[in-house]
């Protein structure tokens, strides 16, 4: 199983600073993500570039999945696209240690107090627990 996930605990510092997941001891392969703005805004949308080489192949039911986690009531808001195939995506399936970049637009959920969730971007199939980046 190869997987590549990154996750950003919200700051109040305005610069955001990804940190990679770790499978046990063993780092995920890095996702390269980007953000429209320099700061995650509660309430506003919010545009991702996730790039990458993964050493799997990506398929058609392979998900971009947005996970924000609120740290106060546990609550967790799920945004899964595709990763490939669709709406402007590249074509399906992109073969593995192939650079490619895949754009989305959300709303960034509320939480209530502020500044207290985090956000994880994976690549992979959740449901299955298969996590490529």
């Amino acid at each position: 199983m190869l997987s590549v996930a990154n996750s950003l605990p919200h700051q109040l510092v305005k610069k955001i600073k990804w940190q990679t997941c770790l499978n046990g001891k063993v780092p995920f392969p890095s996702l390269d993500i980007k953000t429209s703005a320099n700061d995650i805004a509660q309430g506003q949308k919010e545009t991702f570039t996730v790039s990458a080489s993964l050493p799997d192949d990506i398929t058609e039911t392979d998900l971009l999945e947005l996970s924000f986690l609120d740290f106060n009531s546990g609550e967790s808001y799920n945004f899964s696209p595709p990763v490939c195939g669709k709406n402007n995506l590249p074509q399906c399936p992109i073969k593995a240690n192939i650079k490619f970049s895949v754009k989305q637009m959300i709303k960034v959920p509320t939480f209530p107090p502020i500044n207290t969730f985090e956000l994880d971007i994976i690549i992979g199939k959740l449901s299955d627990n298969i996590i490529k980046g």
